[in-house]
């Protein structure tokens, strides 16, 4: 990550760093961040660099959906995929309950499956649309319900996909 900022004579600036961790990264490896500092044009001869140690910790329980994948564009009245990864990305094994719903399109379905540490699983659903939709863009839910403790699951993560519907629309006659 690069970020540029001007900072006046005697005086300091505090920059912030988003770093996004890799579910497969090696948590017994040493890491660091290291930050180098130099005035625009003069990197040659004018260059302050450190570093800081970083120390990775996976939570407890934790899962991630990444990969979505859709259909660009789908007509009313037929059938499509939507498939994505879902990976845990905890210390605990994972009884999930994965939802995938739209209440305009009436569709919503839903599996349970198990995953343990560190691995991922591809997940496909099949869905029809309805023959007389409005041709526009619906949003997809994706939910995987997960850290399930006394019968009840205590987290969820949610992502969406876009579905743009387009094509063999019937008009509703009222």
């Amino acid at each position: 990550d690069e970020q540029s900022v001007t900072i006046a004579d005697n005086d300091y600036e505090i920059v912030t760093l988003d770093l996004k961790i890799p579910s497969d990264i090696d948590k017994d490896h040493i890491y660091r961040v290291y930050v180098k500092a130099f005035e625009d044009g003069a990197e040659d001869e004018q260059c302050t660099e450190d570093f800081v140690g970083i120390d990775i910790k996976k939570n407890t329980h934790d899962v991630s959906i990444t990969k979505i994948d859709i259909a660009d564009e789908v007509s009313c009245d037929s059938n499509f995929d939507l498939s994505f990864r879902l990976s845990n990305v905890g210390n605990k094994n994972e009884d999930i309950k994965v939802k995938v719903y739209n209440k305009e399109l009436g569709i919503s379905d839903e599996k349970t499956l198990r995953i343990d540490t560190d691995e991922s699983k591809e997940i496909t659903f099949n869905f029809k649309t309805p023959k007389n939709a409005d041709e526009k863009n619906y949003t997809l839910k994706i939910d995987a319900n997960y850290y399930l403790s006394g019968g009840s699951y205590n987290e969820v993560k949610t992502e969406s996909a876009v579905l743009k519907l387009n094509g063999n629309c019937a008009a509703l006659s009222g």
